[in-house]
This record gives structure tokens, sequence and C-alpha cells, in this order.
């Protein structure tokens, strides 16, 4: 019987936060606070997750934030690194490329 192992935690969450980079920086995005902005997540929140020494998981809520929020964005991808980052049908979709940030006057 085979024996299952469990991966790393340190190393899937540096694997899985290294994905989400990448996506911000598809996006044009330059930093996690201004993606906060852009997409109204509390920087707290992400916080944790990017820059925090403590091994912190994102929480189930905030990946359905992410999933509501980015559509163009593969779950599957950002989760197991398999597939497409973004999904087939926003690839040639220049208008979803980018979701602006608001301006305020």
């Amino acid at each position: 019987m085979a024996r299952s192992t469990v991966p790393d935690k340190k190393k899937v969450l540096a694997v899985f936060r290294g994905r989400f980079e990448e996506y911000l920086e598809y996006k044009g995005i330059e930093s996690v606070s201004e993606f906060c902005k852009v997409y109204d997540i509390e920087y707290n929140t992400i916080y944790r997750y990017f820059r925090d020494k403590k091994c912190s998981q994102p929480g189930l809520n905030w990946v359905v934030k992410l999933a509501k929020e980015c559509r163009d964005l593969d779950m599957n991808w950002l989760l197991t690194g398999e597939g497409k980052m973004i999904k087939q049908k926003y690839e040639k979709n220049e208008e979803l490329h980018r979701k602006g940030v608001p301006y305020y006057f």
C-alpha cells in the first residue's frame, strides 16, 4: 500500500503566494495594498498571507471572494498550479485584462 505524502505547509503557501503575485503582475497591480483597494478587500486580511512571518493559510471566505471578484483567474491554477492562469474565455478579452483603480476627486 502506497503511503501518501503530505506536502510541506510552508512550501505550499510559498508556491500559492508566488502564483498570486504572478496574477497581480499580469493585472498590472503593483502591490497587495493596491489589490485590496481595487477589489475592496481588507488589507489586514490579505497581509497575513503574504507578509506575516507566521505560516497563515488563506481562509475559505477570502478564497471565495477572490473567485467572485477575479472572474478571469482560474482558481484551479491558483490552488494547484494546473492549467492556465487566465480562463480561456477571458484570454483575448482586453477589457477584463485590468480592473482599473477607482479615481477619487
